[in-house]
């Protein structure tokens, strides 16, 4: 599992472990069952202070997304659907968010941007399809 938090975002680092750990659910990069790295660990990769772990892993287990085994570690709980599906489309709406400020900075139109959304979208579909199909 891959986490990189930026110590210079005004988003608190243990928020931003929160938010990555759902998005590698989300994307099933990691799976009901998966090992989370040990609060030291994680804390040693980040170089960060280990409270911050565990105040992200507390919120985690509380939302019912982790679970931790004494003695074990954490794993990744058997997260409802619903729960990921909503993650989802958390994550791509803070990416569309950035995406929409730019195009406006940008002075590109509305039916524009949606042209150009819809032909990129169909082109990434049709290749993950060909992907599929070898």
């Amino acid at each position: 599992m891959f986490i990189k938090v930026d110590t210079k975002s005004a988003v608190p680092i243990y928020s931003q472990i929160i938010e990555q750990i759902k998005y590698s659910i989300a994307s099933k990069s990691l799976k009901s069952g998966d090992k989370l790295p040990s609060i030291r660990e994680l804390a040693g990769q980040l170089v960060i202070n280990p409270n911050t772990v565990i105040k992200a892993y507390t919120e985690l287990e509380r939302e019912g997304i982790i679970a931790t085994k004494k003695g074990q570690g954490s794993f990744v709980s058997d997260a409802p659907v619903t729960m990921i599906k909503s993650e989802r489309v958390k994550i791509i709406t803070n990416l569309l968010d950035k995406v929409i400020v730019q195009t406006i900075q940008l002075g590109i139109a509305h039916d524009d941007f949606l042209k150009t959304a819809s032909k990129e979208f169909k082109s990434f579909m049709e290749i993950s399809d060909k992907d599929k199909e070898k």
